[in-house]
């Protein structure tokens, strides 16, 4: 109790103790949390939760450094009770857990004690703030605003602020905390707590407070401790590494907060661009379950990026300004070949000479132009494959019995990280890159004019025009075999009855079966006339000979020229708009409705925030992903309630339980308000029909007893009295 006193022997032993609870606990233990609560199967229960909150009020009293971790340790038990237990939770709140906190984070007195245990025990009471308010049900939303009303907003800002402090110090100094004994054998420096992790802590808690009561703290007069306003910078600093995301869990929306803005810098755009233009879109939960599966090989990508970033400063140059790499590549290509412009005469004499004359410099110029293009020629290629490092596996996937041969003790590894063959177009590309930038400098800067297609490399527009005629390229190979083959066939007559009207000085040779098919490929493809207008009819003086040649040459006309041809193009043409159209409609869904929702943007218009606010905010797509790589990168036995609930539901491939799908908060005010509105019509129409029912029972009894009046003779309403029916049928229409 609070006059008891708790001796020096005994305070390991009790955070041996709650420590043990702690970690009996671990992993929101739920029915071992509710037993601590309470015990059914006793006589006589034992509230512990209560029970420790009393405890850590009489610990609390006076903090030093010979009990302050005890006090740390019971917060932190008090956290592993509360996470995933909202009968905890309520528990701790009605035991008045919010006047110890307040007391902890009022006082500036802690005797002897560290710094950094300071910040341990103050980011404990943080964590038991925000795992109270983790739920979003009717109980929570009241607890808040209790928490609202009892928790000291000015001590709390004050917190952030002095956190902040101390990162921007630690920071500056290299140090993490100023009385930090580096020479203690005791003290794992990777296991301190660190300045900004508190600051946040505590961000976290105010804004996770603020989405029930709605209000911003920081900006309001009552809350200002400070005529600089440091808090608000400082606020404004831990805002910045502040993402948020909803969540569905228990049928209900949850708003998370999650330092997670320090992934950004490693989700490069063209990383963005794939996501967006090649997701699965044909229905929400297709779309949701398609971006988890994409998110898991991203998130394998920026962790192997970030392990790179983090080793080298050449990598992190070439992975991180990946575009700017390929503008000045461009850059270069284009001076260079606007030099050759400028300066390249032919040789007049000699036609056979393929060495332009140029001025004296030229050589000099274009040794350095070309040797810098040659040095961003080899640094686009190594970032490349830094990003897309070549896998053999990716090579033999193909061929199923050499994969499985070479690759069978690892059938049962999950490789998430993104693969790509060594024979990939785009790894050869990349190879041909620095080789024709090699032969540019060896050949006078002709092979310089191939790095202008790099303009299609990460644009949008010019791959889809590379893609009309890619995407179905298997269909246009077998036409163009068709073709060939239906060519060949008139090569043979052509030998066999018409070689005599190929003329060798139109460069028309037919002395060979083989000349013969590339003269008829030739000539019948580029000749809008197909062979007949390139092949003359020799002169004759009958008319079989024509005649033949007008079958021969017509059916040649209609096959190849007009029909195979025209296939062709159809084909390429098709595909072209089957792009264009594929590419509207994800413009369309992806400015008229939320990616995560899928809720229409003229729903946000009008009943939210605006659909900017929304899916840049409330929902927006890339949070997700960077939550995903925030639990990733967490350790599992650290994980809230939620937390512990998304990763679980994921790995279940749970993903349409978890995302909000057709759900969001700033719309569930109104359509609360309409069905309550819905609720109070419906209790309206049953009110009037039970009304209806009455009046009808009423004049159905009224005609009975009028008829039973008439059978005995009687009159109603004789002897000039007015009906008494007739009032009340009268007095019910009226109503009506």
């Amino acid at each position: 109790t609070k006059h008891e006193s708790v001796n020096m022997e005994d305070e390991a032993n009790i955070e041996l103790v709650l420590r043990t609870i702690q970690l009996m606990c671990e992993g929101h233990n739920f029915v071992l949390q509710e037993y601590l609560r309470t015990q059914p199967d006793n006589i006589r229960s034992l509230d512990l939760v209560g029970e420790t909150v009393k405890f850590v009020e009489v610990v609390a009293a006076e903090i030093n450094e010979s009990n302050i971790q005890l006090v740390i340790q019971t917060f932190d038990t008090l956290v592993e009770f509360c996470q995933g237990c909202q009968g905890n939770q309520v528990a701790v709140f009605n035991n008045h857990v919010m006047e110890t906190i307040n007391r902890v984070i009022r006082s500036g007195d802690f005797g002897d004690a560290k710094t950094y245990e300071i910040a341990e025990l103050h980011n404990a009471c943080a964590q038991l703030i925000s795992s109270m308010l983790e739920d979003s049900d009717a109980k929570t939303v009241k607890m808040a605003q209790e928490i609202d009303e009892t928790l000291d907003v000015n001590a709390a800002l004050r917190i952030i602020t002095k956190y902040h402090e101390c990162d921007m110090a630690a920071k500056k100094h290299h140090v993490p905390w100023p009385d930090m004994d580096e020479d203690d054998p005791d003290l794992d420096e990777d296991e301190l707590i660190e300045a900004h992790e508190v600051g946040y802590s505590w961000f976290a808690a105010l804004a996770s407070l603020a989405d029930f009561t709605g209000k911003e703290y920081h900006k309001l007069e009552e809350y200002t401790f400070q005529a600089d306003g440091e808090e608000h910078e400082a606020y404004r600093v831990f805002s910045k590494q502040d993402l948020t995301i909803e969540i569905t869990k228990d049928e209900r929306l949850r708003k998370i907060h999650f330092p997670g803005a320090v992934w950004k810098k490693y989700l490069r755009s063209d990383t963005r661009h794939e996501l967006n233009w090649h997701v699965d879109r044909s229905s929400p939960t297709d779309k949701i379950r398609d971006f988890v599966i994409r998110a898991r090989t991203i998130i394998a990508d920026i962790h192997y990026q970030k392990n790179l970033v983090n080793s080298s400063n050449i990598a992190r140059m070439l992975i991180l300004h990946k575009p700017e790499w390929r503008q000045l590549l461009l850059f270069l290509t284009a001076v260079i070949n606007a030099l050759m412009l400028g300066t390249w005469k032919a040789n007049m004499g000699d036609f056979n000479d393929w060495q332009p004359e140029v001025p004296d410099w030229y050589d000099m110029a274009l040794y350095i132009s070309g040797g810098l293009h040659l040095v961003t020629s080899c640094l686009v290629c190594v970032g490349y494959f830094l990003v897309n490092p070549p896998s053999f596996r990716a090579m033999l996937a193909p061929y199923p019995l050499i994969h499985n041969r070479f690759f069978k003790p690892l059938v049962g590894i999950q490789v998430h990280r993104s693969q790509r063959s060594p024979l990939h177009i785009m790894s050869m590309y990349h190879l041909l890159l620095v080789v024709f930038s090699v032969m540019g400098l060896v050949y006078d800067g002709y092979f310089f004019a191939i790095h202008f297609l790099h303009i299609v490399v990460d644009n949008d527009i010019l791959e889809r025009v590379v893609q009309a005629v890619t995407k179905n390229g298997k269909s246009l190979v077998q036409v163009a075999l068709l073709m060939l083959i239906v060519i060949y066939i008139y090569t043979l007559i052509a030998f066999a009855f018409f070689r005599d009207s190929f003329d060798t000085e139109e460069a028309a040779f037919c002395q060979t079966l083989g000349q013969c098919l590339v003269t008829s490929v030739r000539l019948g493809m580029m000749s809008g006339g197909g062979l007949g207008e390139s092949i003359p009819i020799p002169d004759v003086y009958e008319f079989r000979s024509p005649a033949v040649r007008t079958i021969y040459d017509l059916s040649f006309f209609i096959i190849i020229t007009i029909i195979g041809l025209n296939v062709v193009f159809g084909i390429i043409v098709d595909t072209f708009s089957e792009l264009r159209d594929e590419k509207q409609q994800i413009e369309e869904a992806m400015t008229s409705e939320c990616f995560i929702c899928s809720r229409k943007a003229y729903e946000f218009d009008r009943f939210g925030n605006g659909f900017g606010e929304h899916v840049e905010n409330e929902h927006y797509m890339w949070n997700y992903l960077f939550y995903m790589l925030y639990l990733s990168d967490k350790d599992h036995t650290d994980y809230t309630a939620n937390e512990q609930y998304v990763h679980e539901q994921l790995n279940n491939e749970q993903e349409s339980s978890v995302f909000p799908i057709n759900l969001a908060r700033c719309l569930a005010v109104q359509e609360d308000q309409d069905a309550e509105q819905a609720e109070r019509q419906e209790k309206m129409l049953e009110l009037l029909a039970k009304l209806v029912t009455k009046v009808d029972k009423l004049e159905a009894r009224q005609d009975g007893e009028e008829r039973r009046r008439a059978r005995v003779g009687g009159q109603i309403g004789s002897g000039g009295h007015e009906d008494p029916t007739r009032r009340f049928t009268l007095r019910r229409d009226a109503h009506i």
